[in-house]
């Protein structure tokens, strides 16, 4: 019986084990002073995925400027796997992909982890229907239609940032995720914190990673809340469950909420 137990606790622990804790940030754009805050309240959770929504730096054109990132980031890159989209600023691919061979060429690409398939977009290249990465888009979500579905790209459907929708994506998008049941889409772009609900989905824009900040001036009749903020999103999951929270530079809690991870279905 003692060994029966001990076996049943060892297998609980196990399961939670393989939860992790998930960080994500935007838009450092090599304002260092406040991406080392940022940096400082993220490695205190302890996360062993990061993932960056893009601006990595302030135009992207020059090793040093990636160097200077990394130098901020090595708190985080000691123990997290960092995954970043790419932002209007990362102007040089090609500098972006050598340092972040993690990325697929093609600069969109999938991340399965804590049940979740994390879908980076690539939003500075065509996203209409019957473009080459739309295409690629609706065949991810089709093939993971049993899979919780977090969307990360750099520019927003909804804000009310001082750049807003600037590419449309509010006429784009909401349809196609409604049908794929995606969870929560987020972006950076805005230098801000908000998060809009629309058909039960989270737009979660969070460009607060060290860039100057943006005040609320554009038009977004979905919004839930808005804050003039730095900081990043904590994922945390518990069992079926995942809970995520908005966190400022200084570590204060500004909002949260959750969404299902679906079960993964047997083979």
């Amino acid at each position: 019986m003692l060994r029966k137990t001990i076996l049943i606790t060892t297998l609980i622990l196990l399961a939670f084990s393989l939860f992790t804790v998930t960080a994500y940030f935007s838009d450092c754009q090599s304002f260092h002073t406040m991406h080392k805050q940022v940096v400082k309240q993220i490695v205190k959770h302890k996360p062993e995925v990061v993932f960056i929504g893009g601006d990595i730096t302030l135009n992207g054109s020059r090793q040093d400027d990636f160097n200077a990132f990394f130098t901020v980031m090595k708190p985080i890159t000691n123990i997290a796997a960092v995954y970043p989209a790419l932002g209007n600023h990362d102007k040089d691919t090609d500098l972006f992909l050598k340092n972040f061979p993690v990325v697929d060429s093609l600069t969109y690409y999938t991340v399965d982890h804590d049940g979740v398939v994390w879908i980076i977009l690539n939003s500075n290249l065509k996203l209409a229907p019957g473009s080459t990465q739309y295409n690629w888009l609706e065949k991810t979500l089709a093939a993971n239609v049993d899979r919780t579905v977090v969307i990360i790209m750099h520019h927003p459907v909804y804000s009310s940032g001082m750049h807003g929708d600037e590419k449309g994506f509010n006429f784009l998008f909401p349809q196609l995720f409604k049908k794929y049941s995606v969870a929560a889409v987020l972006s950076g772009h805005d230098h801000d914190y908000e998060r809009s609900a629309r058909d039960s989905i989270h737009y979660v824009v969070f460009g607060g990673g060290g860039g100057p900040l943006y005040d609320n001036v554009s038009k977004n009749d979905y919004s839930v809340i808005f804050r003039k903020t730095h900081g990043f999103l904590l994922f945390e999951p518990d069992n079926d469950i995942m809970n995520v929270k908005a966190i400022d530079n200084d570590g204060k809690e500004i909002d949260k909420f959750s969404f299902t991870i679906k079960p993964r279905a047997e083979k």
